[in-house]
């Protein structure tokens, strides 16, 4: 059975482009998965490690990881956070 609209060779190769990007970051997502499992809540220390395995692991480029992982906390509480976890910078 073929397609409905054949796909062009620009299309064929952008596809393939994307599908080699996706394989590269399988490994990441394996770690971000088992991150996931080990720490799955958003409290202050299973924050801080998310933070700095996506910075790391996709090169973010964020220096204020503490400050960010705070951030995250107080996002992940929603609107009724009135407490500030300790996050070392």
């Amino acid at each position: 059975m073929g397609l409905a609209i054949p796909l062009s060779r620009l299309q064929i190769h952008a596809a393939n482009n994307l599908q080699a990007m996706l394989a590269e970051d399988a490994p990441a997502d394996k770690a971000l998965y088992a991150l996931k499992e080990r720490f799955p809540g958003f409290d202050a220390n299973s924050v801080l490690l998310k933070v700095a395995a996506v910075n790391q692991l996709y090169s973010t480029n964020v220096w204020a990881i503490g400050r960010m992982a705070r951030h995250v906390v107080k996002v992940m509480r929603g609107p009724d956070a009135g407490r500030r976890d300790y996050c070392p910078d």
